[in-house]
């Protein structure tokens, strides 16, 4: 008899637990759709708040660290933004994304050399991620480090040859180094592709 209550017992804190996790599980997800929601709102002091309680209900809800830290980002508060990004690369060490997204708070506070790490890192992970290159190329350039720094976009443009921005910054780059005609093609480029600026760049040209 007392094994049976014993047995019963068991059986039910099991069940409590069990409960009690799928509710955290349950609730950790509709706050993280509710904080995509505001961050796609550009609502980024809502989104973190709603990330933060997805972390307090899963800790390892590695996704809300991820999305927590690019709100930070957004708001230009790069300090969270990289602890949540260093949280985020500890649980999942080969994530391109979070390698690029932390490359890109670095160089936003002038930290160039950090940011050039993540970038070759993100893109050692995925050597087709488009934005880690393009990002590599303006760090290479704020590193004065030109022929690299067009290297990165001509590799952008491989990959998606209707990144207007690539062809602005290749021309630039064109430009600087006297390839006058080679800096007109590209400017032509991005207005083909309809660069806001790429008119502005083609008028310089012809000064």
């Amino acid at each position: 008899m007392i094994l049976k209550i014993l047995s019963v017992l068991v059986l039910a804190v099991v069940a409590y637990f069990f409960y009690r996790l799928i509710i955290r599980s349950v609730l950790a997800l509709y706050f993280f759709k509710r904080g995509n929601a505001c961050f796609n709102k550009e609502l980024y002091d809502q989104a973190i708040r709603y990330y933060d309680r997805v972390l307090r209900f899963s800790p390892t809800f590695v996704s809300a660290l991820l999305h927590r830290g690019n709100a930070y980002n957004r708001q230009g508060d790069f300090d969270n933004g990289i602890a949540d990004y260093d949280w985020f690369i500890e649980l999942e060490p080969d994530h391109s994304e979070a390698y690029n997204n932390r490359g890109i708070a670095y160089a936003q506070q002038g930290r160039y050399d950090m940011a050039l790490g993540d970038f070759d890192q993100a893109i050692s992970i995925d050597p087709n991620d488009v934005s880690a290159h393009y990002n590599r190329g303006n760090a290479n350039y704020h590193q004065a480090n030109y022929d690299l720094s067009l290297l990165d976009f001509e590799q952008v443009i491989a990959l998606d040859p209707n990144y207007a921005g690539a062809y602005i910054n290749k021309g630039l780059l064109l430009q600087d180094k006297g390839d006058e005609e080679g800096a007109r093609q590209a400017f032509l480029r991005a207005k083909e592709l309809g660069h806001p600026d790429a008119q502005f760049h083609l008028d310089e040209l012809d000064e």
